[in-house]
C-alpha cells in the first residue's frame, strides 16, 4: 500500500472517530435524560398514558442500542488506527491477504476481505478453504 494511500484512509479514520465519538456522546446525554425522567416520575397528579409509557421505553432501549452500535464502531476504529500503527493495517484477518483498496475506502476498518466478510456471515470461521484460493475481490 501507497504512503498517500496510508495517509489518506488514516485521516478518514480520524475524522470518522471524532464523528462517531460525538454521536455517541450526544446519543448518551439523550439517554442520560430518559434514564432520569423515567426514574423521576411525572410531577403532576395526571397519570402517564399507556402509550406514552411505551413511547418513552422504545426511545429509551432505541438510545442505547444507538449507543451499543457506536461504541462498537469506535472500538473498530481504534483497532484500525493500532493496527496501522503496527504493520498489519489492510491485511485480512481471515486468510492472510490484502484486502483491497477499493474496500478500505468504503469501510476503512475492515478487518477482513469481502469473501472472508461473506464466510463469516454465513458462519464460517474462515474463508481460507472456502474461497481465497483465488484472486481477492
Amino acid at each position: 500500500m501507497e504512503t498517500k494511500d496510508i495517509a489518506a484512509l488514516k485521516r478518514r479514520l480520524l475524522q470518522r472517530r471524532h464523528r462517531v465519538s460525538g454521536e455517541l456522546s450526544r446519543t448518551a446525554d439523550v439517554a442520560r435524560k430518559e434514564a432520569v425522567r423515567s426514574a423521576s416520575g411525572e410531577l403532576s397528579m395526571v397519570p402517564d398514558h399507556m402509550a406514552d409509557v411505551g413511547t418513552d421505553a422504545f426511545e429509551e432501549d432505541l438510545a442505547l442500542s444507538l449507543m451499543e452500535k457506536e461504541e462498537k464502531e469506535l472500538a473498530e476504529i481504534d483497532d484500525a488506527l493500532a493496527r496501522l500503527d503496527d504493520g498489519t493495517y489492510g491485511i485480512c484477518e481471515g486468510c492472510g491477504k490484502r484486502i483491497p483498496m477499493r474496500r478500505l475506502r468504503v469501510i476503512p476498518h475492515a478487518r477482513l476481505c469481502i469473501r472472508c466478510k461473506r464466510a463469516e456471515e454465513e458462519g464460517e470461521r474462515s474463508c481460507r478453504s472456502l474461497f481465497c484460493g483465488s484472486s481477492n475481490v
